[in-house]
């Protein structure tokens, strides 16, 4: 997956069948007691039932006001292609005793592409390997949780806070030494496993250390004192999305005769904004930001009139089937039909048989 400023994501897109598999073995799996135990750790937050970015945020501003005056955020470098798959598999199917089914685990997690040769050198990206677990795969954030469960131990301590979300983690601590030294810890136990993190300063942008009342971002978050809204790397990625799908639709007012297939018409795009907007903001139930909330209400209500009035400027000199096009609304000139009868009457003739 193309990501712009950022390298290439690998992501997997499974068959139905083989995504059904994973569902129900992932099921397995969270209900046998060994493993929710070993997983449900108070400093991972992602992947498990019952917690998530929510409570994660939650847990984080706890941890500022309880005295956490230094935060030091990174996360665990190219973490899903290098977990040692076989390592991580083994230790999860310790915890139960079915043969046939740590079998079936074990070839669950096994990344096969089909594409591989449409891939060509983007091929290496992927855990096709003995290395790495596929993003996209329901399994991979259980399998991340066991062989972090370690790494959440070592850092743990009475001085600081650690909360970890799959491979991205913050540690909050009373100074700025607490939270290095509980860094060092974490990075020692990471080596174990040819794994590392990023540390501030390293110029990649992926981890930063501070003091928590100027403020910082987790999770699509800020996170300050009395405060916490959404990012606005967040904001910036939800107006590029609802410019992306006006753009497109933009770009299709010149063929109405193509608008209706590619579900761009002027009715859809408003209904995908809809859904983009009321899926990110979704995500915020817990932010404060009333104001800030209402000025992004503001900003894409302003995007949704530039484009109603480019609409109505665009369309008007269309002839009544395609403005209905580009409408969005459906006409009987679009539909294909197989009559009964093959040669249509002529319109007297039909007015007088409906007298």
């Amino acid at each position: 997956m193309e990501r712009k400023g950022k390298s290439k994501r690998p992501v997997v897109i499974s068959t139905i069948n083989n995504r059904v598999v994973q569902r129900s073995i992932l099921d397995v799996l969270q209900k046998i007691p060994e493993v929710r135990a070993y997983i449900d750790h108070d400093g991972s937050w992602g992947g498990i039932e019952g917690k998530g970015v929510g409570p994660a945020i939650d847990r984080v501003y706890r941890a500022i006001k309880g005295g956490g005056a230094w935060f030091l955020k990174s996360d665990v470098a190219n973490f899903f292609t290098d977990i040692p798959r076989d390592f991580t598999v083994k230790r999860l199917n310790s915890m139960y005793g079915d043969e046939r089914f740590k079998e079936l685990v074990r070839a669950a997690t096994i990344t096969e592409l089909s594409n591989m040769a449409e891939l060509a050198e983007d091929a290496n990206l992927f855990p096709i390997h003995e290395r790495g677990v596929a993003q996209g795969c329901c399994l991979s954030p259980l399998l991340s949780n066991l062989l972090l469960r370690d790494f959440d131990n070592a850092i743990a301590s009475s001085d600081v806070v650690c909360v970890r979300y799959i491979d991205d983690f913050i540690i909050v601590g009373p100074t700025q030494k607490a939270v290095q030294k509980a860094f060092q810890r974490g990075l020692r136990q990471l080596e174990i496993h040819n794994l590392t993190a990023y540390q501030p300063g390293d110029g990649s942008g992926k981890a930063s250390i501070g003091k928590t009342e100027v403020g910082f971002d987790f999770l699509g978050a800020h996170i300050q004192p009395g405060f916490i809204r959404p990012s606005r790397q967040s904001r910036a990625n939800l107006i590029d999305k609802v410019e992306k799908a006006m753009n497109e639709s933009f770009g299709l007012f010149k063929r109405p005769s193509e608008i209706r297939k590619r579900r761009a018409s002027y009715i859809e795009t408003l209904g995908t904004v809809d859904r983009i907007y009321r899926g990110w903001v979704g995500q915020y139930p817990y932010t404060n930001a009333h104001q800030f909330m209402a000025a992004i209400d503001d900003e894409v209500e302003s995007l949704v009139d530039t484009y109603s009035r480019r609409f109505q400027r665009i369309s008007e000199p269309y002839d009544r089937l395609d403005r209905m096009r580009l409408l969005g609304v459906w006409r009987a000139a679009d539909s294909k039909f197989d009559p009964i009868i093959s040669q249509p009457k002529a319109p007297h003739e039909e007015n007088r048989n409906e007298l």
